[in-house]
């Protein structure tokens, strides 16, 4: 929300004396002869005994005339064009020339070097009444005016001003106020100036207005949650101003806003990376600019640059971008406030903006319609943290009447979750539940307008499970178990469970010929830079500097794909097509999921105050059992608990068993009594309980869970139900088994030291041991490579032909991007197009006709745990690309001990006719525990089995 400057002082009236003139006109331009000799003197006090400021007023013209706008472009002169007197007010239009301090040359501008003098008669006195810009007077003609045909006239009388400009203020203000009708009709109207007054005397000008017109319908549409059309139209007004810049040789303002305004869409979708490369393209086109000629371009990129940060989590680099708005106080700083727990600085930031809001609709004036939501929605949050629950709803219900008002549904969800958190407070929990509904039908609605793949899909999501959640706890609260998991499951894998459904997006498919060659060079430009990148970061002596510059390449290039995909999105039709829902699983589906006696389903529902455990088993009759417990403790406690295990396990600290025991009680003692008999165990974590090693919890006997019960892992109850539904396409398969160990890169340079761990490069021989022992129980349709031969282009033209796929090699998860998380394998010295890093997005673009794939290498089963989707990451997109059980590791394994295991586990798997991926890995654990060397859970707890049994 724009702070209101009172640098003009427009609505201030002062009082102060004259003298008694005939002649109404000449005393006016009198008074005006001194007010502006005292402005241009820059002294306060010849300026206040004409104006008789008050100690308020005058320190504050103090400041402008001393240090502000009249002290940076001073003015050298002025002229009085025109003075009107109608009745008791008098309309006074000046012209100011002005210098810029710094640099001595003449400043030149429209609107600001105008100025309109009001005066108004009391008691038959003239007093001075503010100074707005001209333009501003302007905006107010064009909005009275009764017709086009009159606003017409206006524009062409004041073509000395910014007249175009004028009319973009006013479509900012009309959106802002949700009338997006109005927006369209004054748009028209700007089209007509451009058309009239550039087209035939200033392309360059003419330009700019066509992009400024094109960013504003952009916006509709993106206010409207129609980011697909939104993104076509900011393309639209690229290639105008790329065109543009061509001829003209010099680029236009225009299209500094067309990069902002993608940065923030890209925001919107969760896509920070995007979001900052667009806010930093226009930055450094604007270096050099002084602010002052494009202060709502500057506000709006360091608001967004603020808002980048701040969903990072960089608070400080976010408060430094807020305050370079130069607003004396940013709504931005409000927010950081209020995640740090300063409620009472939040509290100041959130009501000045409300008591704005409050004063502006007492005046009958335009109002900020998203910054009042964002306002009275962070006064809610305020409230509800001080549990002045009654303040907290009515303020709630004032962002909601904004938000409707608006119809901008990220503004709808917001005020909509809002609302809910405070009737919930207020005990009010039927109403609660309308509220959080109404925030979900927003979050499904515009899921569906999300432009790119899956990746910009989970982003979307990431922040936007709070109402599910809520409804979680209502239905629970209300002993709706059935529907309490039902929103546990549709805030859960939903990205995964919709390919699943429906089918991935090929993209590269629709594309011309043109695209098709840009897709084709990005990934050629990739696998250059991924190889070179790999030569030098394990070369002996590596070149830092260089690779530096190599790493910063790939994650342009990376982008610059990226943009592709979503550039894809917006401009054919044929990838917009709404793809429907995806639909949750049903209590008949669930108890389906329970074959046997001894098994239970076991899922996690975290939120930020309170961790569920939904658990269904059958009781003799084979009839379904679902309950949920609450588990003791609050979240944070809990994963810090689970997170502090996680690292006594991976550090092999001996002190691990009394944390083991008291977490084995925190998620599974309440729930004991379902739970007695049962033996095989699907467990579907949520969150950071995604990186807990539940094999190595210790029971109330001082027994490892893994010794007593199969462990399973799903990203869902819906994804597994999916996921048994998987059909492979068995012409194809022509084998048992591929398996590739030790991979070994081809340049010379790169170190082949011995690797302890499957994570950094160097030579694994037990991993070429582990392949090879493999070959005894798949037999001759098995298919067995080792170093050089082990090579990527191999694997990816055999891997469909394949039953079971097997990599013994090294892993790198990447937490941060985890479609970039890869396995390393063999390259052939550039002479194929592959550079030997098997990546997640390339798995995900593969169709597998796999049954079963063991990633014996390291953090297999890491990535990030992203709220909404699950852990993303190797396991997460074998599953997207059609496979339905993986093998994966949570940590940097030993090559050794992993050896060991694989081997008993494939033993395990193919002995007896046993199937269950689960068992036989439980099987190989527990060989491994009266092994005096491997009996530490680092050795073995490391892996899980994910997906059908």
């Amino acid at each position: 929300m724009k702070t209101l400057a009172f640098a003009f002082l427009i609505g201030l009236f002062i009082a102060f004396p004259i003298f008694a003139q005939s002649d109404n006109e000449q005393a006016v331009r009198n008074i005006l002869i001194n007010l502006n000799d005292a402005i241009q003197e820059r002294n306060v006090g010849k300026f206040s005994q004409w104006a008789n400021l008050n100690d308020t007023v005058r320190e504050e013209w103090k400041n402008i005339l001393g240090t502000g706008e009249y002290a940076q472009y001073p003015i050298k002169n002025y002229t009085i064009r025109s003075v009107k007197i109608e009745g008791e007010k008098a309309t006074v239009r000046v012209f100011w020339e002005r210098i810029d301090a710094k640099t001595g040359k003449d400043l030149i501008e429209y609107g600001r070097n105008h100025r309109i003098f009001y005066f108004k008669k009391i008691d038959s006195v003239w007093k001075f009444a503010g100074i707005p810009t001209a333009e501003n007077e302007l905006i107010s003609q064009i909005m009275r005016a009764d017709s086009d045909d009159e606003r017409q006239i206006i524009l062409r009388a004041e073509r000395e001003l910014n007249t175009h400009q004028a009319l973009f203020v006013i479509i900012f203000r009309m959106r802002n106020e949700g009338n997006l009708a109005e927006v369209d009709h004054y748009l028209k109207l700007a089209e007509w100036y451009g058309e009239e007054f550039f087209k035939k005397t200033d392309e360059l000008r003419y330009v700019n207005n066509l992009v400024n017109v094109l960013n504003a319908r952009a916006a509709n549409q993106k206010t409207l949650g129609n980011y697909a059309e939104a993104m076509r139209l900011y393309l639209e007004a690229v290639q105008a101003s790329s065109d543009i810049l061509k001829k003209a040789g010099r680029p236009i303002g225009g299209s500094f806003l067309t990069f902002i305004n993608i940065g923030g869409l890209y925001l919107n979708q969760g896509n920070l990376d995007q979001a900052e490369r667009f806010a930093t393209l226009a930055l450094e086109g604007l270096d050099g600019t002084p602010r002052e000629r494009q202060p709502v371009l500057f506000y709006s990129l360091y608001t967004l640059r603020g808002d980048i940060y701040y969903r990072r989590g960089e608070d400080e680099k976010a408060l430094e971008s807020y305050r370079q708005t130069k607003d004396s106080i940013s709504f931005g700083t409000g927010v950081i406030y209020l995640k740090q727990g300063k409620l009472t600085e939040a509290l100041k930031v959130f009501q000045y903006f409300a008591d704005i809001t409050e004063r502006s609709i007492a005046k009958n004036e335009q109002i900020d319609l998203p910054g009042s939501v964002e306002s009275f929605s962070g006064l809610t949050e305020i409230y509800l943290r001080q549990g002045e629950t009654e303040k907290a709803l009515k303020v709630a219900r004032r962002a909601v009447e904004f938000a409707e008002k608006s119809k901008n549904p990220e503004l709808i969800y917001l005020a909509r979750t809002m609302e809910g958190k405070a009737l919930l407070a207020n005990e009010k929990p039927l109403e609660a539940e309308n509220a959080f509904r109404l925030a979900i039908e927003t979050v499904e609605t515009g899921r569906q307008k999300i432009i790119g793949g899956e990746e910009s899909k989970i982003s979307f999501f990431e922040n936007r499970v709070e109402p599910y959640q809520k409804m979680v706890k209502i239905n629970i609260g209300r002993n709706h178990i059935p529907t309490a998991l039902d929103f546990a499951e549709r805030a859960k894998s939903r990205v995964l469970n919709e390919i699943l459904q429906a089918g991935r997006i090929e993209w590269q498919k629709v594309l011309n010929e043109t695209d098709k060659q840009k897709e084709q060079s990005l990934r050629e430009k990739l696998t250059e830079l991924n190889r070179l990148q790999t030569v030098l970061k394990y070369q002996a002596e590596g070149d830092q500097t260089r690779l530096e510059t190599v790493t910063k390449q790939i994650e342009q290039t990376r982008l610059d794909y990226e943009f592709l995909q979503t550039s894809a999105f917006a401009n054919y039709a044929e990838l917009r097509r709404a793809r429907g829902i995806g639909t949750t699983i049903n209590q008949a589906e669930i108890a389906g999921l329970i074959r046997q006696p001894n098994e239970a389903l076991l899922e996690f529902a975290v939120s930020d105050d309170q961790i569920y455990l939904f658990v269904a088993t059958k009781d003799k009759s084979g009839k379904l059992n679902l309950q949920v417990y609450p588990l003791d403790g609050r979240t944070p406690e809990i994963i810090d608990l689970a997170n502090d295990y996680r690292q006594r396990i991976i550090e092999k600290n001996t002190d691990y068993k009394e944390t083991a025991r008291r977490l084995f009680d925190v998620l599974f003692q309440k729930a004991s009594m379902q739970l007695t008999g049962k033996t095989s165990l699907t467990i579907i974590p949520e969150a950071q309980l995604w990186n807990l090693p539940f094999a190595a919890l210790m029971t109330p006997e001082n027994r490892f869970l893994i010794e007593t019960k199969t462990l399973k892992f799903a990203q869902s109850l819906t994804a597994l139900k999916e996921l048994q539904n998987i059909k492979p396409n068995n012409a194809k398969v022509t084998g048992s088994l591929l398996a590739f160990g030790n991979p070994r890169l081809a340049e010379r340079n790169i170190s082949q030291v011995r690797g302890q761990y499957r994570s950094d490069i160097g030579d694994l021989p037990e991993a070429e041991t582990e392949v090879l022992g493999l070959q005894k129980f798949y037999g001759k349709t098995s298919k067995i490579l080792t170093k050089s031969d082990a090579r990527e282009d191999v694997w990816k033209a055999n891997a469909e032909k394949y039953r079971v796929l097997h990599l013994a090699t090294h892993g790198l998860a990447n937490s941060i991007k985890p479609l970039y998380s890869h396995l390393f394998l063999a390259a052939d010295s550039g002479k194929s197009n592959e550079d030997g890093l098997l990546e997640a997005w390339e798995i995900m673009n593969l169709r597998l006709n796999a049954d079963l794939v063991v990633l014996s290498a390291c953090e297999t089963a890491q990535g990030r745990a992203n709220t909404g989707e699950g852990l993303i990451g190797l396991a997460w997109v074998f599953a997207v690309a059609n496979v339905p059980r993986v093998i994966a590791s949570q940590w940097k394994v030993n090559s050794v001990a992993t050896t060991e295991l694989m081997i008993e586990f494939h033993r395990q798997l193919k002995s007896s006719g046993n199937s269950s991926i689960a068992k036989s890995l439980q099987i190989a654990m527990r060989n491994q525990l009266p092994k005096a060397s491997f009996r530490h859970p680092f050795y073995w707890a490391g892996f899980i089995a994910i997906g059908k049994s």
